[in-house]
């Protein structure tokens, strides 16, 4: 996981030169499925080749970002159900 954060702060490097160095932050991991693997050939059945590569699809996802800015984040104030709720959605 830590090269594609990497790869994604670097696409962000990129265009803004002046921009702060920002740390990665890892918080304790979530009680989730380790490692889950998928098939694809239903996808191909229909797209037929027809894929966008990770690198393109990430300068894409940057320059969308970039282009509509951040967010305010709302705070969670009414989760009903707490029992398992990872530490940093507290």
């Amino acid at each position: 996981m830590k090269w594609f954060i990497e790869m994604i702060m670097e696409l962000f490097k990129k265009k803004k030169k002046k921009e702060k160095e920002v740390p990665i932050i890892y918080v304790k991991p979530r009680n989730e499925v380790y490692e889950a693997y998928s098939d694809h050939a239903r996808m191909a059945e229909d797209f037929h080749d027809n894929f966008t590569s990770l690198d393109t699809g990430l300068e894409r996802m940057a320059e969308w970002a970039r282009e509509h800015g951040t967010r305010e984040t709302k705070d969670f104030t009414d989760i009903e159900i707490t029992k398992n709720l990872p530490e940093v959605w507290k």
